[in-house]
């Protein structure tokens, strides 16, 4: 899987089907930093999962710069995996009214530097 579309149910909630949750490997309480994008006028964001930080980080960086990067992590909004595979973004970092539409586009891989790329869908966008 590579980018998928979904519809916001529920306001600031992205709630991917059963099999993209188990490709993902999202478990309850996994966070993610929200982090602005501005590549275009429309509103999009990436998701990047804080256990791939505590998982590579020590292995990649000294302690230092280890520390510092995970504070950096810690200093954008964070999002939360609820019981249902639910990811609640805070409405500060990207408003998202249930009704509207998202492109996903993930790369990377679950324990490998997985990162999600949303972007909002404005009206007449496919």
């Amino acid at each position: 899987m590579e980018h998928l579309r979904l519809l916001v149910e529920s306001d600031g909630a992205i709630l991917f089907p059963e099999s993209v949750q188990v490709e993902l490997d999202l478990q309850p309480g996994d966070l993610f930093t929200v982090t602005d994008l501005e590549r275009s006028l429309r509103s999009s964001f990436a998701l990047h999962p804080y256990r791939d930080v505590i998982s590579n980080g020590p292995k990649i960086f000294s302690l230092e710069k280890f520390m510092y990067f995970v504070l950096s992590y810690l200093d954008n909004p964070l999002a939360a995996v609820d019981r249902h595979g639910a990811i609640h973004i805070p409405p500060e970092a990207c408003p998202l009214p249930a009704g509207t539409r998202l492109w996903i586009y993930v790369s990377g891989r679950p324990g490998l530097g997985l990162s999600l790329s949303v972007s909002v869908l404005m009206d007449g966008e496919i």
